[in-house]
């Protein structure tokens, strides 16, 4: 996926660093850090607060998100909707949040290991594996999730797309959509966790 390049791009212009070495398509022996804290960061973050915008962004913002260069931000978003993009610096690495007004959110994680990002989102509560497979390259998992909202308390359903390199690079992709949202675009799960 093109988000996973560009985020990778992003967190070499951020930290002036280079490109995290490529890994194997197993997960690592210990749990990966990267992948837990990118993984917490979409909970809290993207599915806590989807559809709920500038609360969203409030709650990036005090953690010590930072805004990214806009021009960034469109190619990190796909360019299709408008959004923000922001740089969370983490304890084991830096992630790029967006939010766009369709409404979607993007959490990209260049550095964690995209096996251990998948499991490690799949054992969370209240997720139904829908389908799986490669589209453009890249492994792709999408889930029915089903959430409380951090700020109406009502459970919200979502569709999330799950996204790593096949080949083993680095980096993983995690995108929320409202389950309507999803429907429009022909994402129609048989079943919702409950």
């Amino acid at each position: 996926m093109r988000g996973i390049r560009i985020a990778a791009l992003l967190a070499g212009w951020l930290l002036m660093t280079a490109p995290a070495p490529a890994q194997t398509l197993q997960a690592p022996a210990q749990p990966d850090l990267k992948a837990q804290e990118a993984v917490t960061l979409f909970d809290a973050l993207c599915l806590a607060y989807l559809g709920q915008g500038n609360k969203m962004l409030e709650q990036a913002y005090s953690i010590g998100a930072k805004p990214i260069p806009q021009m960034f931000a469109q190619q990190f978003l796909g360019g299709t909707h408008r959004g923000v993009g922001l740089a969370v610096q983490g304890k084991g690495s830096l992630y790029m949040l967006g939010l766009t007004e369709q409404p979607s959110c993007v959490i990209a994680a260049p550095e964690a290991n995209g096996v251990s990002a998948l499991q490690t989102f799949a054992a969370g509560a209240r997720r139904l594996l829908v389908t799986e497979g490669t589209v453009d390259g890249q492994y792709q998992q999408i889930y029915a999730v089903v959430k409380q909202d951090a700020v109406t308390a009502q459970q919200k359903s979502m569709i999330v797309i799950a996204t790593i390199s096949p080949e083993g690079a680095a980096g993983a992709v995690f995108k929320a959509l409202p389950a309507q949202t999803a429907r429009e675009m022909g994402i129609v799960p048989d079943k919702w966790p409950e």
